[in-house]
């Protein structure tokens, strides 16, 4: 009886925190559908007369559908830069057996402690000298590079974990290193290298620092950085920017709606191999 009465309330807590969760959602919802003068009559009220009116006016402005295809452009080159290198680097560091791989990994996972503003001068600086300031190619280079410590650590990890009889299988077969990796290791690793292109989405499509200071013109800002100056330019009209503000989460969830799925069965398949 007590046991179930903990687990009820273990549940209902849980339910409690889940729905708490949904407030922003719901805030940002409400408000991007009402007209402004509604809003300004009651900024926490509900919208007395639903519209889709500001989603309209936000794809007329232009500009947002050019931010748009901006994030998409940087989130999705970075991340499969990151992913590539990191899935060949963690490979390197621990099947290769090359000296010090150890010591390199632990330096490679120092790197996650460096907060990336203090490389904001020394970076500018430097692309600055390379004409890479204001370029696709400059920004996606900077994301790449600061998501590669933490992807080749926790693939390292990973690649670890997998049964050594599984490779010694592919090796006998007369796999060398080359052929083990996309055949035996990556689809292998599938859990870990989508988790790896999720979170290197999210910080990629949601960064406004680095987007600010090496993506100055209009036509190079991504969608972050333009809704900051949308909501400089539109200080009154609130479910305006609300609006673009719910159309950015769009692309980032549906990403993870649409990996989820190969996450999850993926976990399942590990755990039945290390079992």
């Amino acid at each position: 009886m007590i046991a179930r009465l903990g687990r009820g309330i273990g549940r209902s807590a849980l339910w409690l925190l889940a729905g708490l969760t949904l407030v922003p959602l719901y805030f940002l919802v409400t408000t991007a559908v009402r007209p402004g003068d509604d809003y300004a009559a009651d900024p926490g009220g509900l919208p007395s007369r639903p519209t889709l009116e500001n989603f309209d006016r936000l794809f007329e402005i232009g500009d947002f559908v050019t931010w748009l295809g901006n994030s998409l452009l940087l989130t999705g080159a970075s991340t499969a830069i990151a992913i590539v290198v990191a899935t060949m680097a963690a490979h390197a560091l621990t099947y290769l057996e090359l000296p010090g791989s150890e010591l390199v990994l632990r330096l490679i996972a120092s790197l996650m402690v460096i907060p990336p503003i203090l490389l904001i001068v020394p970076l500018f600086v430097q692309f600055a000298s390379l004409d890479l300031i204001d370029s696709y190619l400059g920004a996606i280079l900077i994301y790449s590079g600061l998501a590669l410590p933490f992807a080749i650590y926790m693939l390292a990890r990973f690649f670890r974990a997998i049964p050594k009889s599984v490779l010694e299988a592919a090796r006998i077969d007369g796999a060398g290193p080359l052929r083990v990796l996309p055949a035996v290791v990556v689809p292998l690793s599938k859990p870990a290298i989508a988790t790896l292109a999720v979170v290197t989405a999210f910080f990629v499509w949601n960064d406004l620092l680095i987007a600010l200071v090496f993506l100055q013109s209009e036509e190079h800002r991504p969608l972050m950085a333009g809704l900051t100056t949308l909501a400089g330019r539109q200080t009154q009209d609130v479910p305006l920017v609300i609006g673009g503000v719910l159309l950015s989460i769009v692309p980032i969830v549906l990403l993870y709606l649409a990996s989820q799925r190969s996450m999850v069965r993926g976990l399942y398949a590990g755990s039945s191999r290390g079992g």
